[in-house]
């Protein structure tokens, strides 16, 4: 089997979990009777999602079931998901269950419909079919019916003079109950579900900004070449952002070193000396800063190459050059989250793909933001939704 890693990012990662249970305050007290059902129905969408209307197609979610097992749902609502956990990876479309990547065996009954069972307790969570509704009608004092674009209609069960839904049913899947909500400063979100296929399950929703990959949710085998982004840098070269880990063959190149500073300020500042001299040696700079931690400590670095018949790198007292052989190397683009939710779900992708496929890791894993910390610190809209590759060599 793959041997561990000699080192964790996890220094790096923040939890972006949100809280629920106990301690939560009380839903408002809000008189439904003298409501109109389209009125109800927007009045429930403020109440529950407020900012988040019209952004709860594209949702990034996190799915506990009873036994513990975890399920991480990428879904494009109401009908596409991908779905991953230590049983693998899949994409729902289409009605069809695949699993990834594309020459994997074929998907059975019972996970498809784990994964369709998976997708709806989402959905329900993300009051799907409340976003979608068309129409609406009130057909008792603590229900409602909201009918979507194709005519399809979920009843809506609310507790009595409040906005919560306490249950979602449709005529098509098993109905949802809400067993427990959080309060986030601007919005409710449900955070135990059940359904009688599933138990209750505990689910946490991602809300950071979402950026699929290009064909992220094509079907295997069939999907364009993602569109790549090239790395600002003299002589980089264009790399496909794969949202699952996949092996790629590196030059031999050079990073020169510093410790982390910890912040991103002095991270700018730290880099910048690197940067500038690279470039007065004209040197090749091959991508962009490199952070890992190796041993307990924490370093960046900017990795390079010599020019071909160009002078030899000459470094300056006190640089450290680490020399990194040409090889292969496993590598991630994760394609949701911010900056720390990508670091974490970015390990833990090349994590499972060393064990999954026996590989051994030669080196840390490694953590790539598209930042260009020669012009400055990243601003807080680069933190949260940034372009990241990690990466770890591979024997």
């Amino acid at each position: 089997m793959a041997q561990d890693l000699r080192s964790r990012l996890s220094p790096w990662l923040l939890s972006v979990a949100l809280g629920c249970g106990a301690g939560e305050p009380a839903p408002r007290a809000v008189a439904t009777g003298g409501m109109t059902a389209d009125q109800l129905l927007a009045a429930v969408l403020d109440e529950c999602h407020g900012p988040l209307r019209g952004r709860m197609n594209d949702v990034d979610a996190t799915v506990t079931l009873p036994d513990g097992m975890q399920w991480r749902l990428y879904a494009a609502l109401p009908v596409t998901v991908r779905l991953q956990s230590t049983a693998g990876q899949f994409l729902l479309r289409d009605g069809a269950l695949f699993r990834l990547p594309h020459d994997a065996p074929p998907t059975t009954a019972a996970e498809l419909e784990l994964a369709l069972q998976l997708r709806d307790l989402v959905d329900a969570g993300a009051l799907g079919p409340l976003h979608r509704g068309r129409a609406a009608a009130r057909t008792g004092p603590t229900t409602l019916v909201v009918t979507d674009a194709d005519g399809v209609p979920c009843e809506v069960t609310l507790p009595a003079d409040t906005l919560l839904p306490r249950a979602l049913r449709t005529a098509t899947r098993p109905p949802v109950q809400v067993l427990d909500w959080t309060r986030t400063p601007t919005t409710w979100l449900p955070t135990t579900l059940h359904c009688e296929a599933l138990g209750a399950c505990r689910v946490e929703f991602n809300l950071s900004g979402l950026n699929w990959a290009a064909d992220f949710f094509a079907r295997p085998g069939t999907a364009a070449k993602p569109v790549a982004l090239r790395m600002a840098a003299p002589g980089s070269v264009t790399e496909v952002q794969s949202p699952v880990p996949i092996v790629v063959e590196t030059k031999a190149l050079t990073w020169a070193s510093v410790a982390d500073p910890g912040d991103w300020p002095a991270r700018a500042a730290a880099y910048l000396p690197l940067h500038k001299e690279l470039l007065a040696q004209q040197q090749w700079i091959a991508g962009f800063p490199v952070f890992w931690q190796e041993h307990g400590e924490r370093w960046l670095a900017a990795p390079f190459r010599g020019r071909a018949g160009g002078a030899a790198f000459a470094p300056p007292a006190g640089w450290r050059l680490r020399q990194i052989a040409a090889g292969r190397w496993l590598v991630v683009f994760p394609p949701t989250g911010d900056l720390a939710a990508r670091l974490a779900e970015g390990e833990r992708l090349l994590r499972e793909a060393l064990q999954q496929y026996d590989l051994v890791a030669r080196s840390p894993i490694t953590a790539q933001p598209y930042f260009h910390l020669e012009d400055g610190a990243p601003p807080a809209t680069a933190l949260a939704a940034p372009v990241v590759r990690m990466a770890v060599a591979i024997d």
